[in-house]
Protein backbone atom coordinates (compact mmCIF):
# COMPACT_ATOMS: atom_id res chain seq x y z
CA UNK A 1 0.00 0.00 0.00
CA UNK A 2 2.80 2.40 0.99
CA UNK A 3 4.67 1.58 -2.13
CA UNK A 4 1.66 2.33 -4.25
CA UNK A 5 1.24 5.74 -2.51
CA UNK A 6 4.87 6.81 -3.21
CA UNK A 7 4.58 5.68 -6.72
CA UNK A 8 1.46 7.83 -7.10
CA UNK A 9 3.20 10.97 -5.66
CA UNK A 10 6.26 10.41 -7.80
CA UNK A 11 4.02 10.26 -10.82
CA UNK A 12 2.46 13.59 -9.84
CA UNK A 13 5.91 15.25 -9.35
CA UNK A 14 7.15 13.91 -12.62
CA UNK A 15 4.05 15.23 -14.25
CA UNK A 16 4.70 18.79 -12.90
CA UNK A 17 8.36 18.81 -13.84
CA UNK A 18 7.47 17.73 -17.36
CA UNK A 19 5.21 20.78 -17.59
CA UNK A 20 7.05 23.77 -19.17
CA UNK A 21 4.94 26.41 -17.40
CA UNK A 22 5.62 24.87 -14.00
CA UNK A 23 9.37 24.77 -14.66
CA UNK A 24 9.38 28.46 -15.63
CA UNK A 25 7.55 29.45 -12.43
CA UNK A 26 9.78 27.25 -10.26
CA UNK A 27 12.98 28.65 -11.81
CA UNK A 28 11.79 32.22 -11.28
CA UNK A 29 11.01 31.56 -7.61
CA UNK A 30 14.43 29.97 -7.02
CA UNK A 31 16.23 32.89 -8.68
CA UNK A 32 14.21 35.38 -6.65
CA UNK A 33 15.12 33.61 -3.43
CA UNK A 34 18.80 33.59 -4.37
CA UNK A 35 18.72 37.36 -5.24
CA UNK A 36 17.06 38.18 -1.94
CA UNK A 37 19.63 36.21 0.05
CA UNK A 38 22.55 38.00 -1.64
CA UNK A 39 21.29 41.60 -1.84
CA UNK A 40 19.24 41.71 1.34
CA UNK A 41 15.99 43.05 -0.15
CA UNK A 42 14.06 41.16 2.48
CA UNK A 43 15.13 40.02 5.91
CA UNK A 44 18.93 40.02 5.91
CA UNK A 45 21.40 41.16 8.56
CA UNK A 46 22.95 44.46 7.18
CA UNK A 47 25.89 44.35 9.62
CA UNK A 48 27.20 41.28 7.86
CA UNK A 49 27.44 42.81 4.37
CA UNK A 50 27.92 46.59 5.08
CA UNK A 51 30.70 48.62 6.73
CA UNK A 52 31.49 52.24 7.74
CA UNK A 53 34.75 54.15 7.43
CA UNK A 54 35.77 57.59 8.72
CA UNK A 55 37.39 60.20 6.44
CA UNK A 56 38.72 63.64 7.43
CA UNK A 57 40.28 66.73 5.84
CA UNK A 58 37.73 66.88 3.03
CA UNK A 59 38.12 70.29 1.28
CA UNK A 60 34.96 72.39 1.58
CA UNK A 61 33.97 74.83 -1.16
CA UNK A 62 31.33 77.34 -0.04
CA UNK A 63 29.43 79.08 -2.82
CA UNK A 64 27.39 82.22 -2.20
CA UNK A 65 26.43 85.60 -3.64
CA UNK A 66 29.59 87.72 -4.20
CA UNK A 67 27.80 90.70 -2.69
CA UNK A 68 28.17 89.17 0.76
CA UNK A 69 30.97 88.09 3.08
CA UNK A 70 30.42 84.81 4.95
CA UNK A 71 32.51 83.66 7.91
CA UNK A 72 32.26 80.78 10.36
CA UNK A 73 32.62 77.78 8.07
CA UNK A 74 35.57 75.40 8.20
CA UNK A 75 37.94 74.98 5.30
CA UNK A 76 37.78 71.19 5.71
CA UNK A 77 35.24 68.75 7.14
CA UNK A 78 35.08 65.13 8.26
CA UNK A 79 32.53 62.50 7.17
CA UNK A 80 31.54 58.83 7.44
CA UNK A 81 31.30 56.57 4.39
CA UNK A 82 28.83 53.66 4.61
CA UNK A 83 28.12 50.90 2.07
CA UNK A 84 29.16 47.44 1.05
CA UNK A 85 32.71 46.57 1.91
CA UNK A 86 33.82 46.65 -1.70
CA UNK A 87 32.16 50.00 -2.43
CA UNK A 88 33.50 51.58 0.77
CA UNK A 89 36.99 50.31 0.00
CA UNK A 90 36.77 51.80 -3.49
CA UNK A 91 35.77 55.15 -1.98
CA UNK A 92 38.60 55.04 0.56
CA UNK A 93 41.08 54.41 -2.23
CA UNK A 94 39.95 57.71 -3.77
CA UNK A 95 39.49 59.66 -0.54
CA UNK A 96 42.11 62.27 -1.51
CA UNK A 97 39.94 63.26 -4.50
CA UNK A 98 36.71 63.67 -2.55
CA UNK A 99 35.56 67.26 -2.02
CA UNK A 100 32.39 68.85 -0.66
CA UNK A 101 30.34 71.79 -1.93
CA UNK A 102 27.97 73.94 0.12
CA UNK A 103 25.72 76.27 -1.86
CA UNK A 104 24.19 78.99 0.29
CA UNK A 105 20.98 80.74 -0.81
CA UNK A 106 21.84 84.02 0.95
CA UNK A 107 19.35 86.85 0.69
CA UNK A 108 20.06 88.89 3.83
CA UNK A 109 22.61 89.63 6.57
CA UNK A 110 22.68 87.93 9.98
CA UNK A 111 23.55 84.70 11.74
CA UNK A 112 22.44 81.70 9.68
CA UNK A 113 22.15 78.08 10.89
CA UNK A 114 22.94 75.66 8.07
CA UNK A 115 21.96 71.96 8.10
CA UNK A 116 24.85 70.19 6.43
CA UNK A 117 22.99 66.89 6.06
CA UNK A 118 20.47 68.62 3.83
CA UNK A 119 22.62 71.09 1.90
CA UNK A 120 26.08 69.55 1.61
CA UNK A 121 27.00 67.72 -1.58
CA UNK A 122 29.99 65.41 -2.02
CA UNK A 123 31.53 65.04 -5.45
CA UNK A 124 31.83 61.25 -5.31
CA UNK A 125 29.64 59.15 -7.57
CA UNK A 126 30.25 55.71 -6.06
CA UNK A 127 27.43 53.65 -4.47
CA UNK A 128 28.07 54.69 -0.86
CA UNK A 129 26.43 57.00 1.65
CA UNK A 130 28.67 59.94 2.71
CA UNK A 131 27.48 61.85 5.74
CA UNK A 132 29.21 64.80 7.52
CA UNK A 133 30.17 64.24 11.15
CA UNK A 134 28.67 67.60 12.16
CA UNK A 135 25.04 68.28 11.34
CA UNK A 136 24.87 72.07 11.64
CA UNK A 137 27.12 75.14 11.45
CA UNK A 138 26.45 78.80 12.24
CA UNK A 139 27.52 81.36 9.68
CA UNK A 140 27.91 85.13 10.01
CA UNK A 141 26.62 86.80 6.85
CA UNK A 142 27.46 90.44 6.12
CA UNK A 143 27.15 92.65 3.08
CA UNK A 144 30.47 93.17 1.30
CA UNK A 145 31.85 96.72 1.40
CA UNK A 146 34.80 98.18 -0.53
CA UNK A 147 36.66 101.33 0.55
CA UNK A 148 39.78 103.24 -0.41
CA UNK A 149 41.79 104.26 2.68
CA UNK A 150 45.01 106.23 3.25
CA UNK A 151 48.21 104.44 4.33
CA UNK A 152 50.34 105.67 7.21
CA UNK A 153 53.74 104.45 8.40
CA UNK A 154 54.24 102.88 11.83
CA UNK A 155 57.65 101.97 13.26
CA UNK A 156 58.52 99.03 15.51
CA UNK A 157 61.84 98.16 17.16
CA UNK A 158 62.68 101.84 17.72
CA UNK A 159 65.25 101.01 20.41
CA UNK A 160 67.46 99.35 17.84
CA UNK A 161 67.99 102.44 15.67
CA UNK A 162 71.27 104.16 16.38
CA UNK A 163 71.06 107.38 18.38
CA UNK A 164 72.78 109.27 15.59
CA UNK A 165 69.98 108.47 13.15
CA UNK A 166 66.97 110.77 12.91
CA UNK A 167 64.10 109.35 10.86
CA UNK A 168 62.87 111.75 8.18
CA UNK A 169 59.55 111.76 6.33
CA UNK A 170 59.25 108.44 4.43
CA UNK A 171 58.25 108.25 0.78
CA UNK A 172 55.61 105.60 -0.05
CA UNK A 173 55.21 104.06 -3.50
CA UNK A 174 51.42 104.35 -2.99
CA UNK A 175 49.35 106.63 -0.79
CA UNK A 176 46.08 104.65 -0.58
CA UNK A 177 44.87 101.05 -0.52
CA UNK A 178 41.60 99.28 -1.39
CA UNK A 179 40.12 97.23 1.47
CA UNK A 180 37.22 94.82 1.04
CA UNK A 181 35.25 92.83 3.61
CA UNK A 182 32.13 92.52 5.68
CA UNK A 183 30.33 95.65 6.83
CA UNK A 184 31.26 95.11 10.50
CA UNK A 185 34.96 94.65 9.74
CA UNK A 186 35.18 97.58 7.35
CA UNK A 187 33.36 99.91 9.73
CA UNK A 188 35.70 98.91 12.58
CA UNK A 189 38.88 99.94 10.74
CA UNK A 190 40.84 102.65 12.56
CA UNK A 191 43.93 102.79 10.33
CA UNK A 192 45.90 101.05 7.63
CA UNK A 193 49.66 101.03 8.27
CA UNK A 194 52.85 100.09 6.49
CA UNK A 195 54.88 98.46 9.26
CA UNK A 196 58.58 99.40 9.20
CA UNK A 197 60.76 97.23 11.44
CA UNK A 198 63.72 99.33 12.56
CA UNK A 199 65.56 96.19 13.67
CA UNK A 200 66.31 95.72 9.97
CA UNK A 201 67.95 99.15 9.81
CA UNK A 202 70.39 98.91 12.73
CA UNK A 203 73.30 98.21 10.35
CA UNK A 204 72.27 100.80 7.76
CA UNK A 205 75.33 102.19 5.98
CA UNK A 206 73.63 104.75 3.78
CA UNK A 207 71.61 107.89 4.42
CA UNK A 208 68.56 106.36 2.71
CA UNK A 209 67.15 102.84 2.85
CA UNK A 210 64.71 101.03 0.53
CA UNK A 211 62.25 98.95 2.56
CA UNK A 212 59.49 96.49 1.60
CA UNK A 213 56.96 96.90 4.43
CA UNK A 214 53.94 94.66 5.13
CA UNK A 215 50.44 96.19 5.22
CA UNK A 216 48.48 95.74 8.47
CA UNK A 217 44.89 96.85 9.12
CA UNK A 218 43.92 97.78 12.72
CA UNK A 219 40.68 98.58 14.54
CA UNK A 220 40.31 101.19 17.28
CA UNK A 221 41.41 98.65 19.90
CA UNK A 222 44.68 97.92 18.16
CA UNK A 223 43.51 94.50 16.96
CA UNK A 224 44.26 93.28 13.44
CA UNK A 225 41.17 93.36 11.18
CA UNK A 226 40.79 90.43 8.78
CA UNK A 227 39.92 92.05 5.44
CA UNK A 228 41.10 91.71 1.86
CA UNK A 229 43.49 94.32 0.41
CA UNK A 230 44.55 94.88 -3.18
CA UNK A 231 48.23 94.50 -2.18
CA UNK A 232 50.03 93.05 0.85
CA UNK A 233 53.33 94.97 0.92
CA UNK A 234 54.48 98.43 -0.09
CA UNK A 235 57.86 99.88 -1.07
CA UNK A 236 59.08 102.70 1.17
CA UNK A 237 62.09 104.98 0.83
CA UNK A 238 63.21 105.86 4.36
CA UNK A 239 65.67 108.76 4.57
CA UNK A 240 67.78 109.53 7.65
CA UNK A 241 69.39 112.59 9.07
CA UNK A 242 72.68 111.33 10.42
CA UNK A 243 75.36 112.85 12.63
CA UNK A 244 78.47 113.27 10.47
CA UNK A 245 82.03 114.51 10.76
CA UNK A 246 85.14 114.56 8.61
CA UNK A 247 88.31 113.20 10.22
CA UNK A 248 91.86 112.49 9.23
CA UNK A 249 92.62 109.10 7.71
CA UNK A 250 95.92 107.28 7.66
CA UNK A 251 97.26 104.21 5.92
CA UNK A 252 98.57 101.21 7.83
CA UNK A 253 100.42 98.49 5.96
CA UNK A 254 100.80 94.85 6.91
CA UNK A 255 102.62 92.04 5.19
CA UNK A 256 105.36 94.31 3.81
CA UNK A 257 107.57 92.77 1.08
CA UNK A 258 111.07 91.78 2.24
CA UNK A 259 113.73 94.49 1.96
CA UNK A 260 111.32 96.91 0.29
CA UNK A 261 109.70 100.02 1.71
CA UNK A 262 106.99 102.37 0.54
CA UNK A 263 108.30 105.50 -1.17
CA UNK A 264 104.95 106.72 -2.49
CA UNK A 265 101.27 106.10 -1.63
CA UNK A 266 98.35 108.03 -3.01
CA UNK A 267 94.64 107.53 -3.57
CA UNK A 268 93.96 106.53 -7.17
CA UNK A 269 91.80 109.56 -7.91
CA UNK A 270 94.47 111.96 -6.51
CA UNK A 271 97.66 110.61 -8.08
CA UNK A 272 98.37 113.67 -10.24
CA UNK A 273 97.91 115.99 -7.25
CA UNK A 274 100.17 113.80 -5.10
CA UNK A 275 102.91 113.76 -7.72
CA UNK A 276 102.70 117.53 -8.15
CA UNK A 277 102.44 118.54 -4.50
CA UNK A 278 103.79 115.62 -2.53
CA UNK A 279 101.70 114.21 0.28
CA UNK A 280 98.20 115.66 0.57
CA UNK A 281 95.83 115.36 3.54
CA UNK A 282 93.83 112.15 3.71
CA UNK A 283 90.31 112.37 5.16
CA UNK A 284 87.12 110.36 5.42
CA UNK A 285 83.53 111.20 6.37
CA UNK A 286 82.05 109.38 9.36
CA UNK A 287 78.40 109.05 10.32
CA UNK A 288 76.41 107.23 12.98
CA UNK A 289 75.94 107.73 16.71
CA UNK A 290 76.99 111.24 17.73
CA UNK A 291 78.49 110.04 21.02
CA UNK A 292 80.70 107.56 19.18
CA UNK A 293 81.90 109.63 16.25
CA UNK A 294 82.80 112.51 18.56
CA UNK A 295 85.47 110.26 20.13
CA UNK A 296 87.25 109.66 16.82
CA UNK A 297 89.86 112.00 15.37
CA UNK A 298 91.56 109.57 12.99
CA UNK A 299 90.60 106.46 11.00
CA UNK A 300 93.04 103.79 9.93
CA UNK A 301 92.81 102.02 6.58
CA UNK A 302 94.67 98.70 6.65
CA UNK A 303 96.36 97.45 3.45
CA UNK A 304 97.82 93.98 3.08
CA UNK A 305 100.94 94.00 0.89
CA UNK A 306 101.57 90.26 1.14
CA UNK A 307 102.59 88.75 -2.18
CA UNK A 308 103.46 92.02 -3.95
CA UNK A 309 106.64 91.56 -5.97
CA UNK A 310 106.62 94.54 -8.34
CA UNK A 311 107.91 98.00 -7.48
CA UNK A 312 104.46 99.50 -8.20
CA UNK A 313 101.02 98.18 -7.30
CA UNK A 314 97.39 99.18 -6.75
CA UNK A 315 95.96 97.91 -3.44
CA UNK A 316 92.68 98.28 -1.52
CA UNK A 317 92.41 98.74 2.23
CA UNK A 318 89.46 98.65 4.66
CA UNK A 319 88.57 101.18 7.35
CA UNK A 320 88.80 100.06 10.98
CA UNK A 321 85.77 101.44 12.85
CA UNK A 322 84.04 100.88 16.20
CA UNK A 323 80.40 99.67 16.38
CA UNK A 324 77.64 102.11 15.32
CA UNK A 325 80.09 104.25 13.34
CA UNK A 326 80.20 104.12 9.54
CA UNK A 327 82.09 105.84 6.77
CA UNK A 328 81.09 106.93 3.31
CA UNK A 329 84.32 105.25 2.17
CA UNK A 330 84.51 101.80 3.79
CA UNK A 331 87.48 101.06 1.50
CA UNK A 332 90.15 103.15 -0.20
CA UNK A 333 92.19 102.14 -3.24
CA UNK A 334 95.70 103.56 -3.54
CA UNK A 335 98.72 103.31 -5.77
CA UNK A 336 102.02 102.53 -4.04
CA UNK A 337 105.67 102.52 -5.08
CA UNK A 338 108.28 100.35 -3.37
CA UNK A 339 112.02 100.90 -3.07
CA UNK A 340 114.95 99.30 -1.32
CA UNK A 341 115.43 100.51 2.23
CA UNK A 342 117.99 101.97 4.59
CA UNK A 343 118.13 103.43 8.12
CA UNK A 344 119.02 106.77 9.74
CA UNK A 345 119.48 107.78 13.40
CA UNK A 346 118.47 111.23 14.62
CA UNK A 347 119.60 112.40 18.06
CA UNK A 348 118.16 114.86 20.57
CA UNK A 349 114.55 114.70 19.43
CA UNK A 350 112.31 116.63 21.82
CA UNK A 351 109.40 114.98 23.66
CA UNK A 352 106.21 117.04 23.84
CA UNK A 353 103.69 116.89 26.68
CA UNK A 354 100.08 116.82 25.54
CA UNK A 355 96.63 117.03 27.16
CA UNK A 356 97.79 118.08 30.62
CA UNK A 357 95.13 119.60 32.85
CA UNK A 358 95.76 123.37 33.23
CA UNK A 359 95.97 123.10 37.03
CA UNK A 360 99.18 121.09 36.75
CA UNK A 361 102.74 121.71 35.61
CA UNK A 362 105.20 119.05 34.50
CA UNK A 363 108.91 118.60 35.19
CA UNK A 364 111.14 115.96 33.63
CA UNK A 365 112.67 113.95 36.47
CA UNK A 366 115.76 113.06 34.47
CA UNK A 367 116.99 115.91 32.26
CA UNK A 368 118.95 113.39 30.17
CA UNK A 369 115.62 111.83 29.13
CA UNK A 370 114.09 115.13 27.97
CA UNK A 371 115.25 114.17 24.47
CA UNK A 372 115.87 110.78 22.92
CA UNK A 373 117.33 109.31 19.78
CA UNK A 374 115.26 107.68 17.07
CA UNK A 375 116.18 105.32 14.26
CA UNK A 376 114.00 105.39 11.17
CA UNK A 377 114.05 102.79 8.39
CA UNK A 378 112.36 103.23 5.03
CA UNK A 379 112.79 103.68 1.30
CA UNK A 380 116.01 105.36 0.22
CA UNK A 381 114.25 108.43 -1.15
CA UNK A 382 112.22 108.86 2.06
CA UNK A 383 115.14 108.44 4.49
CA UNK A 384 117.41 110.83 2.56
CA UNK A 385 115.07 113.73 3.25
CA UNK A 386 113.75 112.62 6.65
CA UNK A 387 114.53 114.90 9.63
CA UNK A 388 113.14 115.58 13.11
CA UNK A 389 110.41 117.80 11.68
CA UNK A 390 108.89 114.71 10.04
CA UNK A 391 108.19 113.02 13.36
CA UNK A 392 106.50 114.09 16.60
CA UNK A 393 107.35 112.45 19.96
CA UNK A 394 104.91 113.02 22.83
CA UNK A 395 103.46 111.72 26.07
CA UNK A 396 99.69 111.75 26.58
CA UNK A 397 98.74 113.23 30.00
CA UNK A 398 94.97 112.95 29.57
CA UNK A 399 94.54 110.45 32.41
CA UNK A 400 96.59 112.40 34.99
CA UNK A 401 94.23 113.35 37.84
CA UNK A 402 96.64 113.97 40.73
CA UNK A 403 100.12 115.31 41.38
CA UNK A 404 102.93 112.77 41.53
CA UNK A 405 105.74 111.05 39.67
CA UNK A 406 104.67 109.08 36.59
CA UNK A 407 106.55 106.88 34.16
CA UNK A 408 104.69 107.17 30.87
CA UNK A 409 105.15 105.62 27.41
CA UNK A 410 106.62 107.76 24.64
CA UNK A 411 104.35 107.91 21.60
CA UNK A 412 105.08 109.14 18.10
CA UNK A 413 103.34 110.14 14.89
CA UNK A 414 104.76 110.68 11.42
CA UNK A 415 103.37 111.27 7.95
CA UNK A 416 106.16 109.26 6.37
CA UNK A 417 106.08 105.52 5.62
CA UNK A 418 108.92 104.48 7.91
CA UNK A 419 109.58 102.10 10.75
CA UNK A 420 110.57 103.90 13.96
CA UNK A 421 112.72 102.63 16.82
CA UNK A 422 113.07 104.74 20.01
CA UNK A 423 116.18 104.75 22.19
CA UNK A 424 113.85 104.89 25.23
CA UNK A 425 110.30 103.57 25.44
CA UNK A 426 109.26 105.59 28.54
CA UNK A 427 109.94 108.90 30.27
CA UNK A 428 109.62 109.77 33.98
CA UNK A 429 107.69 112.99 34.73
CA UNK A 430 106.97 114.86 37.95
CA UNK A 431 103.44 116.36 37.90
CA UNK A 432 102.91 119.25 40.34
CA UNK A 433 99.92 121.43 41.10
CA UNK A 434 100.36 125.05 40.12
CA UNK A 435 100.41 127.58 42.98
Amino acid sequence: MMKDLLTKEQKIIKKYFRNDNFLRIFSFLMALAFFISINGVIGYDSEVFHTTEYIENIPLDVVYDEGYVVTGYPEEISATITGTKSNVQAAMNKKDTITATLELPIESEGIKTINLNQMLEFNYSGDVNIKPTIEEIELDVQKKITRELPIQVDYVGSQSISKGYILKQPELSRDTIIVEGGSQEINSIEKVVALVDLNELEDAKTKEEEIEAPIVVYDNKGQVVDVETNFETINITQPFEIATTIVEAEYQFIGKPDNKYISFACQEDQIVECEDNGDIPITTELYGEQDEISKIDKVEYVFDLSGIKDDEAVVTGSAVLPPNVFTTEPTKTIKIKLDKGKSKTIDNVQIRKENLNSIYSVIVEDLDSATISITVTGADSVIDSFDEDDISLYVDLTDIEAAGVYELPILYSTNQYVDVELSDEKVKLNIEEKE
